[in-house]
């Protein structure tokens, strides 16, 4: 017997378990469920979903396999879902993307009611990003429809969706921490306190958080109400359109942030510029079509579409979020393969949920999984705002990439150094150009260098050792 362990997260649905063995993922799905699968297979509104990607697919695999895995009972049925490159969680993402995940879950929950299916729960977290698109991956979150007059999700949809979006539009509550901290999103009362009383009272809190509170002692009644199918679907979809109208409204402004106009506000000149990208370039024109690319501090992204444009995938990572959300809504309008990541990488998510195993670490997802690391206008951020030592930033690209790191040196004549040693008051001992060479020889083959124009500023594109 295979001693593996279940994929984190699945031991909170007893429907099923999930596995990742042999680079593979395998869904078992308990025999007191088989009934409920076999609607979900044969529901056309599902089957649409995965034809657009936008559920993950699923093949059945032959026999029972519990006896090759301990902990899973006799029985059941098997199915293998093809794997999502490179996973990533709430917490990650930007407000267009967690309201993208949003509204894919809202439409399901709308169609799969004409299949006789309702969405037992709602929650960012069934939700993955293949690119810049969401795709749903619980096939057990769909359920028969119970007939109650109540949808059973609709309050996680508030606390995970509908409340954190809204909050972050008006009030500009931090995603990434609200999802590091909170599993199940912003509770009503806290959701109360922030927004205050006199905006409780105006739409759409006034239906999440005012009326509610006023009609508690009634929802019991309601809840258990009986009646006729159609006319529970009904109220179903009510609600769910309902919310689909306040989710569709709410845009945000789109203000820029410290980094949002970076790209448009450097310190040299459109030739020099131009000599930088011819760099880039030719580093990706080394590298295959589908081979992957991390792009550190992406910003907006301007090297991460010069990545895209040549068929390779991109996580792009950087921890301005509206300069990432800018960059989405590019890749999603385009169809780049681009996968914004909010992080500030000298702290990269952690390990969370239960004994740490329920999400995944940055570290861990991304260890070794890049072909070409882009380290462009980087390392003299971490050196003077993190504190990072040039070596231990080269630690990590080597750690990182299981090929090519593309990295700029930004020397002591440049102006932003120059900004950054006014304000900081002093100048690294290890931030010389001869000790990040030396550093980069310890970990990297440099294949070859050269002067950005004529600023203070070198590109070097190195082979991992």
């Amino acid at each position: 017997m295979t001693h593996i362990k279940g994929m984190r997260a699945s031991f909170r649905d007893p429907a099923g378990k999930l596995i990742r063995h042999d680079n593979k993922i395998i869904r078992w799905i308990a025999p007191e469920s088989e009934d409920a699968f076999r609607l979900i297979e044969s529901s056309s509104e599902i089957k649409g979903f995965i034809s657009r990607n936008s559920i993950i697919p699923y093949d059945r695999v032959d026999g029972d396999l519990s006896l090759n895995f301990a902990g899973i009972g006799k029985g059941g049925v098997w199915v293998e879902h093809p794997r999502i490159a490179f996973p990533t969680y709430p917490e990650e993402w930007t407000f267009g993307m967690l309201k993208a995940a949003a509204s894919l879950s809202l439409e399901l929950a709308d169609a799969i009611l004409a299949d006789g299916l309702e969405l037992k729960d709602c929650t960012p977290y069934n939700v993955l990003f293949r690119g810049a698109e969401p795709t749903f991956v619980d096939l057990l979150s769909f359920t028969p429809f119970t007939g109650r007059s109540v949808w059973g999700a609709y309050g996680q949809c508030l606390r995970t969706f509908m409340l954190p979006l809204w909050l972050c539009k008006d009030f500009g509550l931090r995603l990434d921490r609200l999802f590091l901290c909170e599993r199940e999103g912003i509770s009503p009362e806290e959701a109360g306190r922030l927004v205050g009383l006199g905006r409780k009272l105006l739409p759409p809190y006034l239906y999440w958080l005012a009326i509610p509170g006023l009609l508690a002692k009634f929802l019991p009644a309601i809840r258990e109400s009986s009646l006729e199918v159609e006319v529970s679907k009904r109220l179903h979809r009510m609600r769910i359109r309902s919310l689909v109208q306040a989710l569709s409204s709410c845009r945000r402004h789109q203000g820029s942030s410290n980094w949002t106009e970076y790209t448009a506000d450097r310190n040299y000149g459109d030739s020099d510029l131009a000599g930088k990208l011819a760099m880039v370039c030719a580093a990706l024109d080394g590298l295959g079509p589908n081979d992957v690319v991390l792009d550190v501090g992406a910003n907006t992204g301007e090297f991460s579409v010069l990545a895209a444009q040549r068929g390779m995938q991109v996580v792009s990572l950087d921890s301005d979020e509206q300069s990432l959300d800018l960059l989405w809504e590019k890749a999603r309008t385009h169809g780049y393969n681009i996968l914004p990541l909010v992080m500030n990488i000298a702290r990269p998510t952690p390990a969370t949920g239960w004994k740490g195993e329920e999400q995944i670490s940055f570290m861990d997802r991304a260890s070794g999984a890049f072909d070409l690391i882009l380290a462009l206008a980087v390392i003299h951020h971490l050196r003077f705002t993190e504190g990072v030592p040039l070596a231990l930033q080269v630690d990590l690209f080597s750690t990182l990439t299981k090929g090519r790191l593309l990295v700029e040196w930004v020397g002591t004549k440049d102006e932003r150094v120059v900004e950054l040693i006014r304000r900081f008051g002093y100048l690294p001992a290890d931030y010389t150009k001869a000790q990040f060479e030396a550093a980069l020889e310890d970990k990297f083959q440099v294949l070859s260098h050269e002067q950005v124009g004529q600023t203070d500023r070198w590109i070097y594109l190195c082979e991992k050792r």
